[in-house]
């Protein structure tokens, strides 16, 4: 019987994984990239894994739960009833568990193109916030009938399953096994068939959307691994884990590097000569998904941002600069820390361990006032545990404002139980900039602001009392995390362009406001994205995602006293933002910061950028050096490189093209995340130096 009831429920979840497949944009079913036989391979083999699972529990619950049921009933007799309850409502919980897994892998997918797997659970159980800001924009129906469907699966596939199959006649349960070794027989032999065939070809592909070539085994087994089902990626997660990295980067621990040691802050101020230093306000503005051609003076193709173009037109513009990450976790502290994001551990702990040195912790000890107001949760990602170094005066985000924060999309009573119980939300821009008004008219000058907002974030929230410049107002955009339509494209462009038109207004008052006060000639203005964002040019959309520019090149737009405005081409990153507003200031430095000053007269020669994405999504390193741009894939374990000058789109991979430089860039690439994640695994390090810099080499490229 309990075969039978097993290959029922394999039969059951094998029509389920095959239609799923077949209907999901990203399934492996439809994955053109390889054949037909290729995807039907594929599958089968997410098809052998989930029988294995399956014979897995139906041996193990006979083993353990039958045993253990007689024993307690055999012993326990006064209390049979309830002890049958309890084992029944174990087995029960235990199968409700892999249901929700099963559909929430799944939903997952097609939501975000990729399953569930350990580095997206530890995401979402870091970010509980965050899930349940998903959640919130879900309707009644999804929230409410996931959990159902997950009781009543579970339950049907339980005792009502086992009643259908003991009530069968013998021959259909024999029909049943049969029919699941015969499935199982085929399915092994086509999976074989795959390894032999598909699994290792050679033979060169040309993704049509990207135009990068890839070699039809790694699509293959890409897909093997993250495309057929939940059981396969977990099996990928698992094994991956057991082996390790496989050949990874390249390592030179010779390379030179600068390893400044820790000093009080009283011996930095010490250093500042304070007659001379220049104490103008400073406002630093993040501004969430901002790609650079957003803006006109960064090649944009329309006005979207009039005020923030207004300021720009008079500003000193790094036409080149990126951001450290493509997730705000990870980026948003580079242009107020001047620390890159990669470190081991993840998210950031209630108490770090290793020294962080923030602009406002600088100029709170030179008599600054300081505050940082943000839209956003800034417990998302635990990211308040790294920003809170006791030089903020003043911190507002969604988890500690008083008035009203938003839930994108429809609203509903889950929504509204988010809202009361400040879980998670935003608020909404024009009150975030209203409270920083007020707080710089609280006090004295000078003061530091760190600005944050968010209404430019996914799906792109404009109030209904606002007017729409690009999209239609009631126009339907449905989407998923994962991909976009070709025909929603252009709609996702527009809505996203309304929404920083918004967020613009908002800033025009800020604007205004300093200007009608007088202290707008006397403020220095730094803006730029905190990430940029995709619209599917590398078969992506939003952020999280891979390295490649349209989420990782931003703004970088500086308004100060006494600086004629130009435009600089030199590469620039988040993490010297610090020095720079230093050097406006004209004080040090701090010894603690990664980046440079970008005001001097000549470009650091072969300076280089580095980045990192380490989501559910992706999980790769980059750098850029002059013109050339390269980027690990830790998952794919494969490097890519581009000519930026040339190609500024990233659609030729140049790597098999130039084994030279591929080696020599990724040996730095590879060395800057040994001495990164080196350094935060080291606590004598951590007590007593600040984290290193990989000094630049400027003959790498000679040549090329």
């Amino acid at each position: 019987m309990e075969w039978a009831h097993c290959s029922l429920i394999w039969l059951i979840v094998t029509a389920a994984d095959i239609g799923f497949s077949s209907v999901k944009p990203q399934g492996a079913l439809l994955y053109g990239l390889i054949p037909l036989a290729a995807r039907a391979s594929v599958i089968t083999w997410n098809l052998i894994l989930s029988a294995g699972v399956l014979l897995v529990y139906f041996t193990l619950r006979g083993l353990v739960c039958h045993a253990a049921e007689r024993y307690t009933l055999d012993r326990w007799q006064p209390a049979r009833v309830p002890l049958l309850l309890f084992w029944r409502f174990v087995r029960l919980l235990v199968v409700a568990i892999f249901v929700f897994l099963y559909l929430a892998g799944w939903t997952t997918f097609h939501q975000t193109g990729r399953f569930l797997d350990f580095e997206a659970f530890a995401f979402w159980w870091n970010s509980p916030n965050i899930v349940l800001t998903h959640l919130a924009s879900f309707s009644p129906t999804q929230y409410v009938g996931v959990p159902v469907l997950t009781l009543l699966s579970a339950w049907l596939i339980g005792k009502p399953a086992k009643r259908l199959v003991t009530a069968s006649p013998s021959k259909v349960r024999t029909s049943a096994i049969n029919g699941m070794k015969l499935g199982l027989t085929a399915a092994l032999l086509l999976t074989l068939t795959g390894q032999v065939v598909w699994a290792h070809s050679s033979l060169v592909v040309t993704d049509p959307l990207t135009n990068i070539r890839f070699q039809r085994g790694d699509l293959f087994r890409a897909a093997r691994d993250h495309k057929a089902g939940p059981c396969a990626e977990l099996f990928a997660d698992i094994r991956d884990a057991w082996r390790g990295e496989q050949g990874g980067l390249p390592q030179n621990p010779q390379l030179p590097t600068r390893r400044n040691p820790q000093i009080p802050m009283q011996s930095y101020v010490s250093s500042v000569n304070q007659q001379q230093m220049k104490r103008y306000n400073v406002i630093l503005v993040l501004v969430e998904s901002m790609r650079a051609d957003q803006l006109l003076e960064f090649g944009g193709s329309r006005e979207v941002m009039p005020n923030v173009e207004a300021v720009a037109q008079q500003s000193v513009l790094f036409t080149n600069a990126y951001s450290q990450a493509s997730h705000s976790d990870y980026a948003d502290p580079g242009p107020s820390s001047s620390m890159y994001p990669l470190r081991t551990g993840g998210t950031y702990p209630e108490h770090p361990p290793y020294p962080r040195v923030f602009i406002y912790d600088v100029l709170k000890a030179l008599g600054y006032r300081t505050a940082s107001v943000s839209s956003q949760n800034d417990a998302w990602g635990n990211l308040i545990n790294l920003m809170d170094t006791g030089g903020l005066d003043y911190v507002l985000h969604s988890e500690n404002y008083k008035g009203e924060t938003y839930v994108a999309r429809e609203d509903s009573f889950f929504a509204e139980w988010v809202k009361g119980n400040k879980h998670a939300g935003k608020i909404d821009d024009r009150f975030t900039v209203g409270e920083a008004i007020k707080w710089i008219d609280s006090g004295k000058s000078p003061f530091f602001l760190l600005l944050n907002l968010q209404n430019s974030h996914i799906p792109y929230e404009v109030p209904a009392d606002f007017p729409r410049h690009y999209s239609k107002k009631d126009e339907d955009f449905e989407f998923t995390f994962a991909y976009l339509k070709p025909e929603q494209v252009q709609n996702a462009k527009d809505r996203y362009a309304d929404s920083l038109r918004y967020l613009d207004f908002q800033l025009g008052r800020l604007i205004a406001h300093l200007k009608e006060t007088g202290q707008w000639d006397n403020t220095v203005f730094v803006l730029t994205g905190d990430h940029g964002q995709g619209f599917m040019e590398h078969g992506f959309f939003t952020h999280g995602r891979e390295l490649y520019n349209e989420v990782m090149r931003v703004p970088l737009v500086v308004h100060a006293p006494g600086f004629a405005p130009h435009a600089d081409a030199r590469l620039a990153q988040h993490v010297d933002v610090p020095p720079t507003i230093c050097q406006i200031l004209g004080i040090p430095p701090h010894p603690a910061w990664q980046g440079e000053g970008l005001l001097s007269d000549q470009p650091t020669t072969g300076k280089e950028v580095f980045m990192v994405v380490q989501t559910p999504f992706a999980h790769q390193y980059a750098m850029v050096h002059g013109s050339h741009k390269l980027i690990y894939d830790r998952r794919a374990e494969r490097t890519f490189l581009f000519d930026l000058q040339g190609d500024p789109g990233e659609m030729h991979d140049i790597a098999a093209a130039s084994p030279t430089l591929l080696k020599k860039l990724s040996e730095r690439l590879g060395t800057w995340r040994m001495l990164q994640n080196g350094y935060y695994r080291s606590d004598d390090e951590m007590k007593h130096t600040y984290p290193p810099v990989l000094l630049p080499d400027a003959n790498l490229t000679a040549g090329y």
